[in-house]
């Protein structure tokens, strides 16, 4: 099993908004690590909403700042897993997205 090393930053933040998270192996005081799973909807959401901050980011105050540094750290982490085996088979369950209309 593979895991990719984060900082509980943003993780910690999108768990508090109540957001499907991936799997957490291990934690350190600063990091998660979190298991490569692109069939796992909370990996796949947590790589979305850091995208979606990476994006606006510029439109934030500066005591956004942090915030948006850390998802672009954590979209760019997640990035160089896209070469996994699981990123293959990320679509095979997008029925849970559909049946529960889910949108990003």
């Amino acid at each position: 099993m593979k895991t990719l090393r984060l900082s509980k930053f943003f993780v910690d933040d999108h768990e508090y908004r109540c957001l499907p998270m991936p799997e957490i192996v291990k934690h350190t005081k600063q990091h998660y690590y979190i298991k490569i799973d692109w069939a796992n909807l909370g990996y796949r959401d947590l790589y979305l909403d850091a995208e979606y901050y990476v994006d606006i980011g510029s439109d934030f105050e500066s005591f956004m700042q942090g915030y948006v540094t850390s998802a672009r750290a954590v979209l760019k982490n997640i990035e160089k897993t896209k070469d996994h085996e699981s990123y293959e088979r990320r679509t095979q369950h997008d029925w849970f997205i559909e049946t529960f209309n889910i949108t990003y």
